[in-house]
């Protein structure tokens, strides 16, 4: 279970890539922050930094695609991604603290 100051915060990050504000994460608003970041940090398509950052960036909306989007809808609303968060951050603390060593 997240404690609420890390659920609080991860509910922002959520809000800040929902760029079209529809309460869903989808493809489109990847594609977005994508786009902002190239702009701001002016990076030209097929420069190594704007590959780079774009196949990060997909990357991740990939995984969510496919281990959060829990209805299979094309979209993670946020509870589903506060769901995953969970689960990965439980994955990589039990590697790092684990409860016996053999």
């Amino acid at each position: 279970m997240l404690n609420p100051i890390r659920e609080r915060k991860l509910s922002h990050l959520f809000h800040i890539l929902d760029r079209n504000h529809d309460g869903v994460l989808s493809r489109q608003d990847f594609e977005q922050v994508i786009e902002e970041i190239t702009n701001i940090r002016q990076w030209k398509w097929g420069t190594s930094e704007y590959e780079e950052l774009h196949f990060f960036w997909m990357c991740f909306c990939n995984r969510l695609e496919v281990w959060a989007d829990r209805n299979g809808d094309g979209k993670v609303t946020e509870s589903e991604w506060l769901w995953y968060l969970e689960q990965m951050l439980d994955r990589f603390f039990s590697f790092l603290y684990p409860t016996s060593f053999y």
